[in-house]
């Protein structure tokens, strides 16, 4: 898309260890952050731990992604952003607190 500085934030400080640091080669999700890290060659990619509490954005993308047989396929398809994550995202510019459900 020609990003040239991304902000990645994550729940899990394990799986930013394993893009920071060290993951095996026959770790299951190897491929994946081999390509992270070839992508954060070319940008200005920083990563940072956030908790689940503070980022609903976050928490409604993981249930939005296990409630179709083909996720991936879906996020290609966005034109726009989704009117329930366009609301959290509001929430979240604005601090609002959120209970996770």
């Amino acid at each position: 898309e020609g990003f040239k500085f991304v902000i990645c934030e994550s729940e899990s400080q394990c799986t930013l260890d394993l893009i920071k640091k060290y993951c095996s080669f026959f770790h299951l999700y190897n491929p994946l952050i081999v390509l992270i890290r070839d992508l954060s060659l070319n940008i200005d990619l920083l990563l940072y731990i956030i908790p689940q509490e503070a980022n609903a954005c976050v928490d409604w993308l993981a249930k939005y992604e296990i409630s179709y047989d083909d996720p991936f396929t879906k996020w290609t398809k966005w034109n726009e952003c989704p009117f329930q994550l366009d609301l959290l995202i509001l929430a979240d510019r604005i601090d609002v607190a959120h209970i996770r459900s």
